[in-house]
């Protein structure tokens, strides 16, 4: 099934899997563009989620937006071959904050997640990653933009060993000054590729701004502070 939300339309979610897509295939698809794309809110518990949990699933051009302190998780992801396409994720701000935007679990294999764009303006540092993957073995993200201040995790974890993870062409800004923090973590024992990505990580290049000991890195740049002509990776 195919369902398709309005223009304008408004949802909150006020607990854990407060939108369950259990159902396999099922593709979720907003209409609109800008501030007319469908909008859902978590409010109310830290635990408010939108979780997939059924294989073969589909959610597309809509924002997902914090308005709770300390959020879990945005999005729960725990079937395989799910894809997140051209949505929004308002991480937070001054008030709110999300500690992950998109966390995929176990089972999560042959995640696609593209052309989607997670942000924050506070500046507290999100521990979990705008993404943070467990073992989700053929991994795609690519094309996606991911701006805020991040922990050690980084913009993009993976938390636990997978096979062929990758990161293609992403633009990712991690404004925390501090020279542990990453835009890019990876399991010590992931393969995968981590390429043409643009990154921008405050005093980052001792140690690198990517770690991903098992992986392939090839054709990045990254810049270390405002200003500063960015070195390749």
């Amino acid at each position: 099934d195919v369902i398709y939300v309005m223009p304008g339309h408004a949802e909150s979610v006020v607990g854990a899997a407060g939108i369950a897509q259990d159902i396999a295939g099922v593709q979720i698809i907003g209409l609109g563009t800008g501030r007319n794309k469908p909008v859902v809110t978590f409010t109310t518990a830290a635990g408010a989620s939108w979780d997939i949990t059924a294989a073969n699933c589909l959610i597309e051009n809509v924002v997902l937006v914090c308005n709770i302190d300390d959020q879990t998780a945005m999005l729960n992801v725990t079937a395989a071959d799910v894809t997140v396409r051209k949505c929004e994720f308002s991480m937070g701000d001054a008030t709110y904050d999300a500690e992950c935007g998109i966390l995929a679990g176990a089972g999560g294999d042959r995640l696609i997640i593209e052309n989607c764009h997670l942000f924050s303006t506070s500046t507290t540092a999100i521990t979990g990653g705008a993404i943070s993957c467990g073992a989700t073995d053929n991994t795609i993200i690519r094309d996606c933009v991911i701006f805020g201040y991040f922990a050690t995790a980084g913009n993009i974890a993976n938390t636990a060993a997978a096979a062929n993870f990758n990161v293609i062409g992403c633009t990712l800004t991690n404004l925390t000054a501090d020279g542990n923090n990453k835009n890019i973590v990876l399991h010590a024992s992931t393969t995968g590729l981590i390429a043409r990505n643009n990154l921008a990580c405050i005093d980052s290049m001792s140690p690198a701004p990517i770690t991903a000991a098992a992986g392939f890195v090839a054709c990045n740049y990254s810049s270390s502070a405002a200003g500063v002509t960015a070195s390749t990776l």
